[in-house]
């Protein structure tokens, strides 16, 4: 006699693929300072999940680089080829004294929040907050 189990092991993967992505819709990054490092997190609900040491040692300027974005969509193809969305990135990037270094630290939707971690580096960190323009001489 067979006995049947609604537990199988496709559905498990399934599940567990479908949790997965939840979850993701619900991961957020910030910069934290642990000690005197820099670190990038990701959190899930606000409890941090994971954090990447971030080393500024040759970098003592931060920029915000503000960026124009657009997004083809595929979909619409036929019935109008150049459809797209259009969207802002403020990334914060970390650089040398002559900006010819950069290093992507976050990239961010809202002004304001880019504004926040810029004065969390110059508080915490002594960053000097500049315009990006790299001196190649």
């Amino acid at each position: 006699m067979k006995q049947w189990s609604l537990v199988t092991p496709k559905l498990l993967f399934l599940f567990s693929i479908l949790l997965l992505g939840v979850f993701s819709l619900f991961l957020k990054s910030g910069v934290l300072k642990v000690n005197s490092d820099l670190y990038l997190g990701t959190y899930i609900f606000g409890k941090l999940i994971f954090k990447k040491k971030i080393i500024i040692t040759q970098k003592s300027k931060v920029a915000v680089l503000k960026l124009s974005k657009r997004q083809k969509m595929a979909w619409f193809s036929v019935a109008s080829p150049d459809q797209s969305l259009s969207y802002h990135k403020n990334d914060v990037t970390l650089l040398n004294d002559k900006h010819t270094h950069k290093e992507l630290l976050i990239s961010l939707n809202d002004e304001v929040l880019a504004k926040k971690v810029i004065t969390f580096l110059e508080e915490n960190f002594g960053f000097i907050h500049e315009v990006y323009s790299p001196d190649f001489s």
